[in-house]
């Protein structure tokens, strides 16, 4: 070694020990070659530079020489406590510094962001990103590089290949990401993030929350520091505003386009909407401008840009890369129900299914829930055969009556009285979370009392979600009894009459609900015999809607004034002419609507009703949309009226209530005002056929109406006896 060698070795080694790091020299001279440090040159410049700096291991120099930025970045990553030097610009901790802006150290990629130079292929000034032979093409003409461009050998899109599996196929950027079983909800897909509990998807995933650089908001980061970036949340984290191509509005921008800056709205406008390109007269998404200012595809432009699905060729909103919406569907669903690589039989159609139906976009959200994922799982992975009794060993959730919907709109499964077979299992169900004593009482009552009446009610005239919530709540009214006994220490055959008394204390709605409990528990000597609940007595209406509102309502339905759907003004329509149950309407289907002689008549029970010519324009208007929509198709053939959001089911009573709620219109109030009217221009009689009450109803309401249509029928008789002996003369 010689001896300029070997002062600046002595250098080195006193700089370091000034510092309070101690290193051998066998050590320090292996670091200084991995440093690319051998020559004397290089030796004698960083001697040099310790010699003129006070303190360079711990406050690094951005103005430092190249060989420093090496050797303090080599001992930094041996452990010793250095700081190394970052690039100026970026602020990016790299082994290459060796590039300078204004003599300051930086990386190569912010040498080549800090000047731009006219680009070979598109003639912009833009910041080089690779080398010509006649000079460098930018970024942007890089990636679209046809040459370098091949198809994906998973997706079908031509893509700059990021990797290649064992067999030569190349794999576009966004195949080629890893895909790991998330740690969160179980699904097999691209990880978001890996953290120490295991790899986290993009649903699980959830952004840290501190404070952000900007704004100083406590609140998720949409973007971390790093690189000399402060943390930014999703407020001060917006893209840059531009006038978008297509409105010209000054907004955010959502992409480029090969036709300029897009913006979020007018991107999802113009993929949900493929329109003919004036070049190759296909249906696509126009993202560009030919010579002449008209609209054309990206492959007409010369853009890589292509919305069409390799599958179907359908250009248009995409999920998977390279798959429309439908398609998607079809490949989500295969990937919930494979299990170890293959589908069970009875499922193999499932995806064509549900592909073919409704909205794609809906389907696609309802297949992204974790309690989707879980009941096709269950139904995918059982080894017995598929069956409803399959489907019931998921929770009882909205997801497992959508499934099992589904699979009977599919034809997977039979189709079944829905109401009462769902009553049954959530009979199964409630008792099976009830303490002992309490489960031998409510479980028979439930099955052989409430049950059993409900299927003779079923096979006579029908079974409705509405009798199946009025079961359901009669057996709740027994569990709260013998909770109430449980909380008092009594058992249920020291019950007495003055209990009963106290416990219902004049609700009428708790005594009508548990008097077939009480009876029931006396028939089987449970209790005493004698035990009885008091009946209260119906009281009249006590409150009726403002005859003036009512036909302010109606008029505003007419004539569509208050903006409803038109579902909800049929409904409407019906609840304030007609005083109509929403049981009733809920199961209105199109054979209940016929048309002859340019009338319109419903039938809401045995006999149909004229309706009126604006009323009955409503009616044929929504029946049309009922026969054109798939999911209001009911297993007679039949479409529903006011079809469900559930396929071949009606809308929910409940449902139904909340939107003439919305629409301010009072339902029971209207009903009664209706029914007062009705009950005051047509006999007692007449009218409980037509609307299907009870004489014994209707009969209440002409009386409450002060009417009594006992005269009207001797009229009708005398009037009958002066006919025929008009007849006869």
């Amino acid at each position: 070694m010689t001896a300029a060698l070997t002062t600046a070795l002595a250098a080195i080694t006193d700089s370091l020990a000034a510092a309070g790091i101690t290193i051998a020299d066998s050590e320090l001279e292996t670091l200084l070659v991995r440093a690319d440090a051998a020559k004397p040159r290089s030796r004698q410049s960083l001697a040099a530079y310790l010699a003129e700096q006070d303190d360079p291991w711990t406050t690094p120099n951005p103005y430092c020489p190249y060989v420093f930025a090496r050797v303090a970045y080599l001992l930094a990553q041996s452990g010793y406590p250095v700081t190394p030097v970052p690039c100026t610009q970026c602020g990016h901790v790299t082994p290459k510094l060796d590039r300078v802006i204004d003599g300051a150290r930086c990386c190569g990629w912010c040498a080549s962001r800090h000047t731009r130079h006219i680009c070979d292929r598109c003639g912009q000034l833009r910041y080089r990103v690779a080398a010509t032979k006649t000079g460098g093409i930018c970024s942007r003409c890089y990636q679209n590089d046809p040459e370098r461009q091949e198809t994906c050998g998973m997706c079908g899109r031509s893509h700059i290949p990021s990797t290649r599996t064992a067999e030569g196929l190349a794999l576009c950027g966004n195949c080629a990401r890893p895909k790991y079983v998330c740690a969160g909800c179980g699904r097999t897909d691209h990880a978001k993030k890996l953290t120490d509990a295991g790899p986290l998807c993009q649903r699980c995933y959830q952004a840290p929350v501190r404070a952000c650089g900007k704004c100083g908001a406590i609140g998720r980061i949409a973007v971390r520091a790093q690189h000399g970036a402060r943390d930014l949340c999703f407020r001060c984290a917006q893209a840059p505003h531009e006038h978008c191509a297509i409105c010209t509005h000054h907004r955010p921008v959502h992409t480029r386009w090969p036709l300029g800056p897009v913006c979020l709205p007018c991107y999802r406008r113009t993929i949900a909407h493929p329109q003919t390109c004036e070049s190759c007269g296909d249906t696509k998404v126009l993202v560009a401008l030919d010579a002449t200012g008209a609209r054309v595809c990206g492959p007409c432009s010369g853009a890589a840009i292509d919305y069409a699905c390799h599958n179907c060729g359908h250009s248009g909103p995409q999920h998977y890369a390279g798959m429309c919406l439908r398609c998607s569907v079809a490949q989500a669903t295969r990937e919930l129900i494979t299990v170890d690589g293959s589908i069970r039989p009875e499922l193999e159609q499932l995806p064509a299914v549900l592909a073919d139906r409704g909205q794609p976009a809906s389907t696609l959200r309802w297949l992204s829930k974790p309690a989707t994922e879980a009941v096709l799982h269950t139904l995918a992975s059982d080894p017995e055969p598929l069956t409803h009794a399959t489907l019931d060993q998921c929770p009882p959730t909205n997801t497992r009556h959508w499934a099992r919907a589904m699979l009977v709109e599919a034809n997977i499964l039979p189709r079944r009285d829905e109401p009462i077979e769902r009553f049954e299992t959530w009979v199964t169900e409630l008792t099976a979370g009830l303490p002992a004593h309490q489960a031998t009482l409510i479980g028979p009552y439930a099955r052989w009392a409430v049950l059993r009446a409900a299927r003779r009610r079923a096979r006579r005239r029908g079974y409705t979600d509405g009798a199946a919530n009025s079961g359901r709540e009669r057996i709740r009214t027994a569990v709260r009894l013998l909770n109430h006994l449980d909380q008092q220490h009594i058992q249920t055959s020291d019950l007495t009459q003055a209990m009963i008394d106290g416990w219902t204390a004049g609700n009428a709605e708790r005594s009508s609900n548990i008097t077939g409990f009480i009876h029931w528990l006396a028939q089987r000597g449970v209790t005493a015999s004698d035990l009885s609940v008091a009946r209260l007595r119906r009281a009249l209406p006590s409150e009726i809607a403002c005859e003036d509102a009512h036909h302010a309502r109606i008029d505003r339905l007419l004539h569509g004034d208050g903006g409803e759907e038109l579902l909800t003004r049929v409904a409407g329509l019906l609840v304030l002419l007609y005083g109509a149950r929403l049981t009733q309407i809920q199961r209105l289907t199109t054979g209940d609507i016929t048309t002859s002689a340019g009338s319109t008549q419903i039938k809401l029970a045995r006999h149909p009703l004229q309706l009126p010519e604006p009323v009955g324009a409503l009616v044929n208007e929504l029946a049309d949309a009922a026969r054109n929509n798939w999911r209001a198709r009911a297993h007679t053939g039949q479409h529903y009226l006011f079809p469900g959001g559930q396929p071949g089911r009606p809308i929910h009573t409940a449902t139904l209530s909340r939107k003439l709620t919305d629409a301010d219109i009072p339902e029971r109030l209207s009903r009664n005002r209706a029914l007062l009217a009705l009950a005051n221009d047509i006999p007692a009689a007449v009218l409980a056929t037509q609307l299907g009450l009870h004489a014994t109803t209707t009969a209440g309401w002409a009386k409450f109406a002060q009417r009594d249509w006992g005269v009207y029928t001797a009229i009708r008789q005398g009037s009958l006896s002066q006919q025929t002996e008009g007849a006869h003369v």
